[in-house]
């Protein structure tokens, strides 16, 4: 069992870079046509999304996952890397692990806010041969203003206290406005609400560079935008989806959806809609 309380196909652990143990979980479905990899969001974990897997493993998508460094039962410090770097290579030995317990190479990759920063950032850098992309309220851009002296203070702290946790002021009410869902957040030991000054600065630094080289990204992209998002700047997603190559993109705008539209209300239309768009790329 899992600490979301359901049961998964397979549990198991994979070195991450420099060594980190990873948590790593995956779905197999029962007649599997192509596979995924998804990456989750900042203080969240992987198992948050199985019920993701369960509709995709219906679709005949098999799917892989696991807890990003310095989250769920991964091993590092509660919401810090080292590097933004350390993040991308965890994915490029996931992308390999994922073969091995599926059975297949993934063709698919799913992130959402963190995990979709990192799975832009990922495809523009490595270039891989996807047959689709899927970015669920990228992180590409904070929504709410950060005051100058914070900003000031991080970049500090990223240099002298690289390490300590800052508490993201994140609550359950921002992400969904399901309360099943906010009482799962809540009973959940392994979702923290932390992120180190490294950390951000590392985000800060590989949002711009995402940002100013949208030309690199040239696969087949899905992107979600929440229209009530108070975390993940909408305008930020919205204006490098468009600027991506025409006919390639497709944009789903979620008016009122918060921040985590495969845990808010509506959300099988979001999940049926996501099945549908891997589907349509699997031949």
């Amino acid at each position: 069992m899992t600490a979301w309380g359901t049961s998964v196909h397979g549990e198991g652990r994979m070195a991450g870079s420099g060594g980190v143990s990873l948590r790593t979980l995956w779905w197999t479905a029962a007649e599997p046509g192509d596979a995924a990899v998804v990456v989750h969001g900042l203080g969240e974990h992987a198992a948050r999304y199985e019920h993701v897997a369960n509709a995709l493993n219906a679709a005949g998508i098999s799917v892989f996952s696991f807890d990003q460094r310095g989250h769920g039962l991964s091993g590092g410090n509660r919401g810090h890397a080292d590097s933004f770097e350390a993040l991308l290579e965890d994915l490029d030995l996931a992308w390999s692990e994922a073969e091995g317990a599926l059975g297949r190479a993934p063709s698919f990759l799913i992130g959402h806010s963190l995990g979709g920063l990192v799975s832009l950032a990922w495809t523009a850098s490595r270039q891989p041969g996807l047959k689709g992309l899927v970015a669920s309220a990228p992180w590409l851009a904070t929504a709410a203003r950060v005051p100058w002296w914070k900003v000031t203070v991080g970049r500090i702290a990223a240099r002298v206290l690289p390490r300590v946790p800052m508490d993201t002021g994140g609550v359950p009410e921002v992400c969904t406005r399901d309360p099943e869902m906010i009482a799962a957040w809540e009973a959940d030991p392994l979702v923290h609400t932390v992120i180190t000054p490294r950390l951000y600065t590392e985000v800060e630094r590989w949002q711009r560079w995402v940002l100013h080289g949208r030309d690199r990204l040239k696969v087949p992209a899905l992107f979600f935008v929440p229209g009530a998002d108070r975390l993940a700047d909408a305008s930020a997603t919205l204006g490098l989806a468009t600027a991506m190559p025409s006919g390639r993109t497709t944009i789903v705008e979620l008016p009122g959806f918060f921040h985590e539209p495969f845990n808010d209300t509506g959300r099988a239309e979001v999940i049926a809609r996501l099945c549908s768009w891997l589907v349509a790329r699997m031949a």
